[in-house]
């Protein structure tokens, strides 16, 4: 992986819009960063000894990157612009593609990968406008030919079930709040809760996005084009 300079100015996707201060991306990434990283350092110590060069998947490379899984998902919030929505959204496809796959662990060689492809699938699916896989591609440091594949691979991986429904959408922003309180001191959490991270109005806004793409695919169903 390398880490080329991103010249695009960013612009802000449909989406959530940040409150006063830091917004809810900037506290979703943090928390996110927090799990996922942890989980990795976690399988890195199970694991070393039975996988020291085994690619178990597509994503898996054969040195650790360089930079930390928190710079690089905030590397991905400063320039891919998607709503904070679409992190709670990689967040459940990685889950999903991991309890598809039982022989695949989340480590430090793979988790900056599935990031990248997870949160490029989520923003498709999620905001209306979005940068297109060379621009991913740059922002993560891979070429266009590995983030296309990596694409494939991971729809694949996931039984293209892309779908998120604003109870499972509600359960994981439950996950992710109690691992914040568990990560974070309470002052630092309730001071995060009540100015960066509302999940009722996190909530509130998935499922206006989740009716949405709902009404589209009626249209689509029953309208189709001559």
């Amino acid at each position: 992986m390398s880490w080329p300079r991103v010249d695009r100015a960013p612009q802000r996707s449909r989406g959530d819009k940040p409150t006063a201060g830091k917004g809810a991306g900037d506290f979703v990434v943090a928390v996110l960063s927090t799990i996922l990283e942890r989980l990795a350092e976690r399988n890195d110590a199970v694991r070393r000894p039975l996988a020291l060069h085994h690619r178990a998947s597509a994503f898996h490379g054969l040195t650790k990157p360089a930079i930390s899984v928190r710079s690089y998902l905030e590397r991905i919030f400063r320039y891919a612009n998607c709503s904070p929505s679409c992190y709670v959204v990689a967040y459940i496809y990685i889950d999903r593609f991991l309890w598809r796959h039982p022989a695949v662990f989340l480590d430090s060689f793979n988790v900056h990968r599935f990031l990248i492809t997870s949160v490029l699938t989520a923003v498709k699916f999620m905001d209306d406008i979005y940068y297109n896989n060379a621009y991913f591609a740059k922002v993560g440091g891979i070429s266009l030919m590995e983030m296309n594949y990596l694409e494939v691979d991971f729809l694949f991986g996931v039984g293209f079930e892309l779908n998120v429904t604003p109870v499972i959408f509600s359960s994981y922003c439950s996950t992710l709040q109690r691992e914040m309180h568990r990560f974070l001191g309470k002052e630092q959490y309730e001071w995060g809760a009540s100015n960066w991270w509302d999940p009722g109005k996190a909530i509130g806004m998935f499922g206006m996005i989740w009716r949405g793409r709902e009404r589209e695919r009626d249209r689509e169903r029953y309208c189709p084009a001559n």
